[in-house]
């Protein structure tokens, strides 16, 4: 049960991308005489037969003061970031959509928890090369920097994101081995160092921090406590 719910997981966009590959070859087929319906004047994402429900909602940052979204506004679906109001916006990607590169943002989409960067999935919409060509991405919240590709230490096998586990830690899935059956694998990148190591590795190295850091804790509290000892009694603990 857990293979399968971990392959739906992933399969489910890429599957989604199939069968919207399906509805774009039967749009492009010629229109019958007499048919109202035409592609011009459809943004890229339209005429590949991607619907809008692809691009999911709009989704708030920690504060509420933005939201970030993906949208298609005529060279394909692109994530853009703005107030709840889309009084202003501005957009964090910079996909151009087509046949032969037809890379695009996905969801989830994933605030850090101070607001300033924002995590979401990539994918080929025509699900060319699945187990290599997603990636889980991440961007800048103000545009100030390329998105950076999260890849998993050592393969080329797909990422997508999981969730934040700080305002610079992102836990991400990565495929153990060229199948989608093969199950995942949790990962922790870094955007201090640009760094990714497994999620076990990441937990050892805090368990290992938190020691360190208690056994400090409790030099500190000890030489504070005799320091702080008349000298009759610091001597007799001396003896």
């Amino acid at each position: 049960m857990r293979n399968r719910l971990l392959c739906q997981s992933i399969a489910l966009p890429l599957a989604a991308a199939l069968a919207l590959g399906a509805v774009s070859a039967a749009s492009a087929a010629p229109k019958k005489k007499g048919s109202l319906k035409s592609s011009a004047g459809l943004t890229p994402s339209e005429r590949a037969g991607i619907p809008p429900e692809a691009f999911g909602s709009p989704v708030a940052s920690p504060d509420g003061k933005a939201q970030a979204w993906i949208a298609d506004e005529g060279d394909g679906p692109n994530l853009f970031a703005g107030d709840p109001g889309h009084t202003w916006k501005r957009k964090l990607t910079g996909y151009k959509f087509t046949p032969k590169d037809d890379l695009m943002p996905g969801i989830p989409i994933l605030w850090s928890p101070d607001g300033r960067y924002v995590a979401y999935f990539e994918y080929s919409h025509g699900a060319a090369g699945p187990v290599t060509s997603s990636r889980a991405v991440v961007v800048q919240a103000d545009a100030g920097a390329p998105p950076v590709r999260v890849a998993q230490p050592g393969t080329p096998f797909s990422t997508r994101p999981a969730k934040w586990l700080s305002e610079a830690e992102l836990k991400f899935k990565g495929l153990k081995q060229a199948s989608m059956t093969g199950g995942e694998e949790s990962f922790v990148f870094d955007l201090r160092s640009g760094m990714a190591r497994t999620e076990a590795e990441y937990l050892a190295a805090r368990a290992a921090e938190k020691a360190r850091a208690d056994s400090l804790a409790r030099a500190a509290a000890d030489s504070a406590a005799r320091a702080a000892a008349p000298p009759e009694e610091s001597r007799k603990k001396k003896k």
